[in-house]
């Protein structure tokens, strides 16, 4: 097959570990997991020895856990599950595709849900459209009877202790601060401390001419702030750049955009209230 390597590392060799893996994007770390997941055994210019199916069995696996592949249970009809690639017309060598987040395709809630729930410790939640029914009110500016609330509902726990979940996120906020991190050139020293992962998936298409066209569909999953987080982003442009194209980054142009209108918003609204506040204790004194 062709060599599959690291976009940070075409030559020569490189110590890595779990965390500079995340924070710098190794495929061929992630490589070697899918290659251990699979009982499998590697040599340099010899045929990959793989059980292929137990490898992409065991990642599809775990990944639903997170709520990639399924259904994420949002209150709307007719979610889609994404497209899941075919594993008995797959080679051995598709699981390190797999691997690190090909092969499959999600859909952008998925994504949110995924990141949602690494950011909240590993609780996969149900995400909601409706917060509460009420009746119309004949008042202007009062709420109306409370006919129905609906309650976070938790869909299930990653089976992983504290501190792995930990490592995970610790690795997810060196990708955005660290030196080398892929993200660290747009989100680095943000006040409201973002973790994530950002993310390039090949792909091809075809062109106007009917000639295939290799693309790179960009992506983005994020969270903040990383102590206490409080708002979950995925952003997904398909067919971003033609391969042969430098990355413009335009996934993180957004991800740092969305960001910095929620938490502009949020401090607006909380000097806005601070002010009434004011305003209110003025207007007692006299």
């Amino acid at each position: 097959s062709n060599p599959f390597s690291s976009v940070f590392n075409r030559y020569g060799s490189q110590s890595i570990n779990d965390y500079t893996a995340l924070v710098r994007s190794s495929n061929v770390y992630m490589a070697r997991i899918a290659i251990r997941m699979g009982d499998g055994q590697y040599r340099r210019n010899q045929s990959l020895i793989i059980d292929k199916e137990k490898s992409f069995n065991t990642l599809r696996y775990n990944y639903s856990k997170f709520g990639l592949g399924v259904k994420t249970g949002i209150d709307l009809p007719g979610e889609q599950t994404g497209v899941k690639g075919n594993i008995q017309q797959a080679t051995g060598g598709q699981t390190f595709h797999f691997s690190i987040g090909q092969f499959d395709t999600y859909t952008p809630l998925q994504l949110a849900q995924y990141v949602s729930t690494i950011a909240n410790g590993g609780y996969r939640m149900q995400p909601q459209i409706v917060k509460e029914i009420r009746e119309p009110s004949e008042k202007s500016g009062e709420l109306g009877k409370l006919v129905k609330g609906f309650e976070p509902k938790v869909l299930n726990k990653i089976d992983a202790t504290e501190s792995e979940i930990k490592h995970v996120q610790s690795a997810m906020r060196g990708v955005f601060n660290d030196a080398r991190g892929t993200g660290s050139g747009y989100f680095k020293n943000k006040p409201y401390n973002p973790a994530g992962k950002t993310g390039t998936a090949e792909a091809v298409e075809l062109d106007k001419n009917g000639k295939s066209v290799r693309i790179w569909n960009s992506t983005l999953i994020a969270y903040a702030p990383y102590t206490n987080p409080e708002i979950a982003i995925s952003i997904v442009i398909p067919a971003a750049y033609t391969y042969d194209q430098k990355d413009h980054r335009m996934n993180q142009k957004i991800g740092t955009r969305v960001f910095d209108a929620y938490f502009d918003l949020k401090e607006k609204r909380a000097k806005d209230a601070g002010k009434d506040e004011q305003d209110k204790e003025d207007s007692q004194e006299e």
